[in-house]
């Protein structure tokens, strides 16, 4: 399974880094489904690839302290972090 970072967190580098609105554009443009986790996967956290609109992704993503987003060959994951997350 491909996956390519449209925007980054800890270094890694995504296509939309500094452009949130083209990331937004491309949220509601995609025929990909949006898929939204809150913690890290490997934690197997509650909120766990749920499937969301473009607009409550956008939401999500305005709202996050910390966030990625990762696109694979069937669907856009977006990951969002609290504070605690990152200690």
């Amino acid at each position: 399974m491909n996956k390519k970072c449209l925007y980054g967190l800890m270094g890694e580098k995504g296509i939309f880094d500094g452009n949130k609105n083209g990331l937004f554009d491309y949220f509601r443009k995609t025929e990909k489904p949006l898929k939204y986790t809150y913690g890290f996967l490997y934690k197997s956290p509650t909120t766990c690839l749920v499937p969301v609109t473009a607009e409550e992704a956008i939401v999500k993503f305005e709202n996050a302290p910390f966030i990625e987003v990762y696109e694979f060959d069937d669907y856009i994951h977006v990951n969002a972090y609290s504070e605690n997350d990152m200690w």
